[in-house]
C-alpha cells in the first residue's frame, strides 16, 4: 500500500479546501486504517510504502497491519510505483489508501487471476479515469510512459501502453476513491445506509 505520512496541510488537500487541513488529515488517517483493516484478512504479505518519514510516530499504529514499512522514493507516481513493483520479483499488487471499497476478497480475486497465468496485469479502475489497484505478475518497463498522473486519461494511457508492450491485462470492476468533499459525503452516506440496514 502506498500512503502519505499524515502531516496536517500535506494530505487530502482537496478535502482540506472544504473541511480544513486538520479534519482532512484526520480523514486521511481514518481511510488508511480502514483500508488496512479491510485488506488484512486476505493474509497476503503487506508492505506499507510511506511518502514522508517512514519512521514517524504517527505511522506506528499502522504497523500492526503490515509486514514491513518502506520509504517511497522521490518522483512522480509512476516512478514510485515502479519502485514497489521492482522491490519483489513475485506477483505484486499495489493499492492506495483512499479507496475503502476495496477489501480482502478483491485482493484474493486479483491474486487468483494473476496465478492462473492468462494475464500479466489486473486493474481495478477508478471512476475518475485512474485506477485504485494494479496487480502485475512481473514489472514491465514502459507501462507508465507518458501518463499524466491525476488526469482523467490515466487508465486509458496505461492500458494503451500495455497493449503496445504485449502486456495482457484484465479489468476487475470500477470503484471510487475519496479525494473531494463529494466523495467523502458519498462514502459517509453509504456507511450510514449500511448501518441502518444492519439495525433492521
Amino acid at each position: 500500500m502506498l500512503v502519505r505520512e499524515p502531516v496536517v496541510g500535506r494530505v487530502k488537500t482537496r478535502l482540506a479546501a472544504d473541511l480544513g487541513p486538520e479534519r482532512a488529515c484526520a480523514i486521511h488517517v481514518e481511510l488508511t486504517e480502514r483500508c488496512l483493516r479491510n485488506l488484512h484478512p486476505a493474509g497476503l504479505q503487506t508492505q506499507l510504502w510511506i511518502a514522508g518519514d517512514a519512521e514517524a510516530p504517527s505511522i506506528e499504529p499502522w504497523c500492526t497491519w503490515c509486514d514491513a514499512v518502506l520509504h517511497q522514493p522521490e518522483g512522480d507516481l509512476g516512478e514510485r510505483l515502479e519502485a514497489v513493483f521492482r522491490w519483489d520479483s513475485n506477483p505484486t499488487i499495489a493499492v492506495g489508501s483512499d479507496c475503502p471499497e476495496l477489501g480482502a476478497a478483491h485482493l484474493l480475486e486479483v491474486r487468483e487471476t494473476l496465478a492462473q497465468g492468462g494475464v500479466d496485469a489486473v486493474i481495478c479502475a477508478a471512476e475518475d479515469g485512474g485506477f485504485v489497484l494494479l496487480g502485475l505478475r512481473a514489472w514491465r518497463p514502459g507501462i507508465f510512459s507518458g501518463i499524466e498522473w491525476g488526469s482523467p486519461s490515466v487508465l486509458n494511457r496505461l492500458t494503451a501502453n500495455m497493449l503496445n508492450l504485449g502486456v495482457r491485462y484484465r479489468l476487475l470492476g470500477e470503484f471510487y476513491d475519496i479525494d473531494t468533499l463529494a466523495d467523502w459525503s458519498r462514502w459517509c452516506d453509504s456507511q450510514a445506509a449500511e448501518t441502518a440496514l444492519k439495525s433492521q
